[in-house]
């Protein structure tokens, strides 16, 4: 996918994760096979439901939104085993957007 494409689909996933996240729903599997992106529409949908429980989501254990990012293949940080809770920051500064 073109890069300009790709930034589109990050946006629309900034956009959109914390909606059916605050819904209480998360996908079976964060994967880029969790996603499926319409282009012509810039429409990003959510797939991947069907053995997921309902949850009440806790801010204060909440990954940061950007830290989703390299989960859904949208950006890879320049570690090679990421782990967010120990390698994540604000500055995303060297990750392959």
């Amino acid at each position: 996918m073109p890069s300009n494409e790709r930034k589109r689909v990050r946006e629309a996933f900034l956009r959109q994760f914390p909606t059916i996240w605050k819904m209480g729903y998360f996908p079976e599997k964060p994967s880029p096979s969790s996603l499926i992106w319409d282009n012509n529409t810039g429409a990003l949908y959510f797939v991947g439901f069907r053995d997921s429980m309902p949850f009440q989501p806790n801010n204060q254990s909440r990954k940061p939104l950007k830290a989703w990012l390299p989960d859904f293949d949208l950006a890879r940080p320049p570690q090679e085993d990421f782990i967010w809770r120990k390698d994540y920051t604000e500055n995303m500064a060297g990750w392959k957007l």
